[in-house]
C-alpha cells in the first residue's frame, strides 16, 4: 500500500513538472486621457452709442437725423490737409468771392455789415462743400463700420472690433455745415458719445 503511495506521488510530481508553464497574458498600457483644447473665446466687442445735436444762437437745438456716422482708422486731416487739398480749397473760395460779387472790389467796399457777413458765410459753405466732396471720397475707402443716425439724432454701431477710431460725420442745416471726428477707443465695453457744438470740426 505504501509502495502505490510513493508511486502515486512520484508520478503526479513527474507529471506537473513536465508541464509547460503558461505565460501571463500581455496587458496594454493604460491609455493616457487627453484634455480637451479649450475654446477660444470670442474677441471682445464694443457697440458705440451716439447723440448728436446742433445749437444755433437763437437757442434752437436741431438733432442731427438720419445722417451717416462712420467709424474710421485713420485720421481725415492728415488725408485732407495736404497742400493740394489746401489749394483746391482756397481755388473753391476765390470762385465762391467772384460769384458773389461778380469780381469787382468795389463792391465789396459798398457791402454792409449784413452782406459782408452773407459773403464770409457763402465762402465757408462752399469750402464746407469742397470739404465734403474730399471726405466723402476718403471715409468711402477707409470706414470699418457705419450706421445712420434716426429721427432723435441717435445712433449705435454694433459688434465693434477692439481698436482705436475715429467717428466722422458730416450734417448740413440751415444753410451749414457741421461736421465731427472724435476719437473712439473700443475696448469691449459700451462707448457713448455726444457730438454737439463744442466738439465738431472748425
Amino acid at each position: 500500500m505504501k509502495l502505490l503511495s510513493i508511486i502515486f506521488i512520484l508520478a503526479f510530481g513527474l507529471s506537473a513538472f513536465g508541464q509547460a508553464k503558461k505565460p501571463l497574458p500581455k496587458t496594454k498600457p493604460p491609455i493616457a486621457k487627453q484634455t480637451p483644447a479649450p475654446t477660444p473665446k470670442p474677441p471682445k466687442t464694443s457697440t458705440v452709442q451716439v447723440e448728436a445735436a446742433v445749437m444755433f444762437q437763437n437757442g434752437d437745438i436741431v438733432p442731427v437725423a438720419r445722417t451717416n456716422f462712420y467709424l474710421i482708422d485713420t485720421d481725415l486731416n492728415k488725408v485732407l490737409n495736404t497742400p493740394e487739398m489746401r489749394q483746391i480749397a482756397l481755388d473753391d473760395a476765390i470762385n465762391s468771392y467772384k460769384n458773389v460779387i461778380g469780381g469787382t472790389e468795389f463792391a465789396v467796399a459798398h457791402m454792409n455789415r449784413e452782406q459782408l457777413a452773407g459773403l464770409l458765410e457763402r465762402m465757408q459753405n462752399s469750402s464746407y462743400e469742397n470739404y465734403s466732396r474730399q471726405a466723402t471720397e476718403a471715409v468711402n475707402k477707409t470706414f470699418k463700420f457705419q450706421t445712420v443716425s434716426d429721427f432723435q439724432g441717435k445712433a449705435e454701431l454694433k459688434d465693434v472690433s477692439a481698436g482705436k477710431y475715429f467717428l466722422f460725420a458730416m450734417f448740413k442745416i440751415r444753410g451749414k455745415f457741421f461736421a465731427w471726428q472724435v476719437p473712439v477707443e473700443a475696448s469691449g465695453e459700451t462707448v457713448k458719445i455726444i457730438l454737439d457744438s463744442n466738439n465738431r470740426l472748425q
